[in-house]
């Protein structure tokens, strides 16, 4: 029980702040932007670049890729953003830093985010 209890507090405020984000998306995003900046193969770059910096836990991300789909966000871009949100974060690898060389840190990277890239550009080519 009080494992349980102390993953649920450690995860609501991720989760109250993506359902906001999604919200102000929904509410004030025009569809447009999404469509004309977002969509086609530089957007899942884009995804992946932008997911990267960001360090947040995977359920506070779900609300906001949820409502850029909705706005018109290709599948695709919308997962590759989740995954480099997920596997590829500047904390993460200032902690990898300690145990590892910089350089397989670099190539380690570098191998997700191209197998991130190359998923997101299959969903979207295949959905």
């Amino acid at each position: 029980y009080v494992e349980a209890k102390d993953i649920i507090t450690d995860i609501v405020p991720y989760v109250v702040v993506g359902v906001g984000i999604g919200a102000v998306i929904h509410g004030f995003v025009p569809q447009t932007i999404v469509t004309e900046y977002l969509s086609g193969p530089l957007g899942v770059f884009g995804a992946v670049a932008v997911g990267v910096p960001i360090y947040t836990n995977i359920l506070g991300v779900i609300p906001v890729v949820e409502s850029l789909i909705g706005k018109g966000l290709p599948v695709g871009t919308g997962l590759a953003f989740m995954m480099s949100v997920a596997a590829l974060s500047l904390p993460q690898f200032m902690i990898l830093k300690k145990v590892m060389k910089k350089e397989l840190i670099a190539s380690f990277a570098v191998t997700v985010a191209s197998g991130i890239v190359v998923i997101g550009l299959l969903f979207n080519l295949l959905l």
